[in-house]
Order: C-alpha cells, then sequence, then structure tokens
C-alpha cells in the first residue's frame, strides 16, 4: 500500500510537509488484514520570521510505523520518527538527529476498496518542552492511502 501525508502552510510561518510511505500487510497465523506495517521518508521546510530573527531549515528524515484497525475504520497507530534538522545550540545551530514516538488513533474514510483519506490524532511521547521541532506533544495529521 503506498501513502503519505502532504501539508502547506504559507505566510508566517511558512511549512512545507511531503511525506510519502509504503506499508505492508504481513500474511501468516499471527497476523490478519487488519494490521499494517510499514516505512515512510518525510522532507519538511520551515521559514518564521520574527522581528528581527530570520529563521529557515530544511528538515529530513524518515520514519517507521506500525497501524492495527481496531473497529470497522477505526485504527491505533505507533509511529518512530527520526529526523535531521538544524537545533539551537548555545548561540548557533547544528544539525542534529531528533526522534519522536508518536502513540494514537484515527480513523481511515475509505474512498476505494483499498485507499482512502486517514485522520489521526497523535501524541509524542518523547516531546519536552524544548522540543527543538514540535510546540506542542500532540499532532492531527490528515494522510492519504491508496
Amino acid at each position: 500500500t503506498f501513502g503519505g501525508n502532504i501539508g502547506l502552510q504559507i505566510g508566517n510561518p511558512t511549512n512545507i510537509l511531503l511525506s510519502p510511505a509504503i506499508g505492508y500487510i504481513p500474511k501468516g497465523k499471527l497476523f490478519n488484514d487488519k494490521f499494517m506495517i510499514g516505512v515512510g521518508a518525510t522532507y519538511m521546510y520551515q521559514k518564521i520570521k520574527y522581528t528581527g530573527v530570520n529563521y529557515e531549515a530544511n528538515i529530513y528524515g524518515g520514519r517507521t510505523f506500525a497501524r492495527y484497525i481496531i473497529y470497522q475504520n477505526f485504527f491505533a497507530y505507533l509511529e518512530h520518527e527520526f529526523l535531521n534538522a538544524p537545533v539551537f545550540v548555545g548561540s548557533g545551530r547544528e544539525r542534529q538527529w531528533v526522534n519522536s514516538v508518536f502513540l494514537g488513533g484515527g480513523y481511515l474514510l475509505k474512498l476505494t476498496e483499498k485507499g482512502g483519506v486517514m485522520i489521526s490524532v497523535l501524541y509524542n511521547l518523547a516531546w519536552t518542552p524544548i522540543h527543538p521541532l514540535y510546540s506542542s506533544p500532540w499532532t492531527v495529521r490528515v494522510g492519504f492511502m491508496l
């Protein structure tokens, strides 16, 4: 299965997100068609202008995930995301790998037999108040699946 997330916010701040993913439904005695594992790539562009400060960043990395259909089209979701981003260290910035672990659930609105739109609410278990990429531990995503 192919899918992913896209995002666009223009203005101040400007955010662009491209995050394609490939999912696999394992077969066998331990699995059924409700369970999916997958991998994905992520690219984010951010541009923010504050009084006297301009911040611009290209952020990239990947993710692994597992999804389980709990009831009809409602699913549980777990993801490990690892992104390379410029992080403020002292008075400057340096690129570092930033890890996030998202846990949550969502709903798959089926548009075809195998595809549709996914809406999910996720909590970042690795979030702290000084997390360099996310201002809140909560994330709402809208994605697609083909």
